[in-house]
């Protein structure tokens, strides 16, 4: 669980959440020409969140196999 709380991806993974969450609620109280502008840019921004993960996991993977990071325990 320690690991968790210190990890990058699960950081970036709760941030978008949140953002994403906050974004679909604005768009409960905004005109509906302004929902599609809304979503639309939550969307757009998904793919980017995506490789900031992904680079994170390839990070932390090269740091493994580096002995950097110890291994993490097979359950």
């Amino acid at each position: 669980m320690n690991r968790l709380l210190h990890s990058g991806k699960f950081w970036t993974a709760i941030v978008d959440a949140l953002i994403s969450t906050l974004g679909i609620v604005l768009t409960w109280f905004l005109a509906p020409d302004k929902v599609t502008q809304v979503l639309t840019l939550i969307g757009m921004w998904q793919p980017v969140i995506a490789i900031v993960i992904a680079s994170y996991a390839y990070e932390d993977a090269k740091k493994i196999e580096m002995g950097i990071l110890p291994n993490p325990p097979i359950k």
